[in-house]
């Protein structure tokens, strides 16, 4: 058999073989649209991901991350939370606040302030991108609690998921603190004369200013006078941090309060090999569920 015929066979003539893909692989999701946003000098990055499917819902969903470590340990969960949102028919835009991530500005300079403002401007990115009157807003521990603050300004949020939000920042500090004791004392590099200087000016590897630190110390959700959202899910994963006194204060203002508890084993404990966390499956799907069910 000639070269040409044994070519010929195996591309059918002059058209290759195009290879088929198993009927079970979904296509694949729409790209996110990155791209920056807000005041210049402190510019935003966003990730914009369109809604999928047939269903298009008239709610957008700002996603608002964690700080510091928990930042970069749940990417994952947020890609995931993004993902199946999208696919529910969301619009949903996730970004970093200033100074962290890719956004614009200094960690060492950013304020409570400034973050709250932030997710503000988020909000009327939300609004704007997704085509849409309501916003949800879901927010991971600390960034639970300054999407609370946001809202609670604003007044026009139509639904909130806090997820194991901080509710006293003197506490918050301290659980820091006691993360970062464990950290160095596991770390291949120990500071020796610096070690009670870098215990408060630093929390797991990220810089923590005066200035920061007063402002984490002064927060307290209880303190909230203002309905933040009309429907509010309240998640209690960390079992160390009970959110019932949090879910009582938030119903005094009449909106629908929700409290779920779905205890995740370790979930917001720092450890060592970053390999060892797992996504919280179960408290990520009840968080769609939730959204899904109150945007229908």
């Amino acid at each position: 058999m000639s070269t040409g015929s044994a070519n010929a066979r195996l591309t059918g003539g002059d058209t290759p073989l195009q290879p088929k893909l198993p009927s079970a692989v979904a296509a694949p999701a729409a790209l996110p649209e990155p791209f920056y946003f807000g005041e210049t000098g402190m510019r935003l990055f966003g990730c914009y991901h369109r809604p999928q499917g047939a269903c298009r819902r008239g709610c957008a969903v700002l996603l608002c991350h964690p700080l510091g470590e928990e930042y970069t340990r749940f990417q994952r969960l947020y890609r995931q939370l993004t993902r199946r949102l999208s696919a529910a028919g969301f619009p949903v835009l996730r970004f970093d606040l200033s100074g962290c991530g890719d956004s614009e500005g200094d960690l060492e300079t950013a304020s409570v302030d400034q973050w709250v403002f932030d997710i503000s401007t988020a909000i009327d990115e939300t609004h704007r991108r997704g085509c849409v009157d309501q916003c949800c807003v879901l927010g991971l521990r600390l960034g639970g609690t300054l999407a609370t603050m946001a809202a609670a300004q604003r007044g026009d949020v139509s639904g909130l998921v806090l997820w194991d939000p901080v509710v006293h920042g003197v506490a918050y500090l301290r659980e820091l603190h006691e993360m970062q004791r464990a950290m160095l004392s596991t770390a291949h590099v120990r500071p020796s004369n610096r070690r009670s200087k870098v215990l408060r000016t630093e929390a797991l590897g990220y810089p923590l200013p005066d200035a920061m630190r007063a402002g984490l110390e002064a927060l307290d959700l209880t303190a909230v006078r203002r309905q933040p959202a009309q429907r509010i899910l309240v998640i209690e994963s960390h079992t160390t941090v009970d959110q019932q006194g949090l879910a009582e204060n938030l119903k005094q203002f009449g909106g629908a309060v929700t409290l779920q508890r779905r205890p995740e084993p370790q979930s917001w404990l720092w450890v060592e090999d970053v390999g060892r966390v797992l996504v919280p499956y179960r408290s990520l799907q009840m968080a769609v569920r939730w959204v899904s069910e109150a945007f229908p």
